[in-house]
């Protein structure tokens, strides 16, 4: 998946992804990556996702993003 970066004064320096298998969950997985990467991807068994990605920088993290809902085949 990709996102925007957002703007501001306060850019971030990473980003936290938790994908879950029900809404809400976070029971597939916590990835952190570095703020200059906007996307996201590996390799996922056949089933239906529920990701979130929130934005952390040295005041702490943000709320998380709308939750994207997709199934792989």
């Amino acid at each position: 998946g990709t996102w925007n970066a957002p703007a501001g004064d306060n850019a971030p320096t990473s980003y936290v992804i938790e994908a879950g298998s029900r809404p809400g969950l976070n029971d597939q997985g916590t990835y952190v990556v570095p703020a200059a990467q906007t996307s996201f991807g590996r390799p996922t068994p056949v089933g239906t996702y529920f990701v979130r990605v929130f934005a952390r920088n040295a005041c702490g993290t943000s709320p998380a993003s709308n939750e994207v809902q997709f199934a792989v085949p």
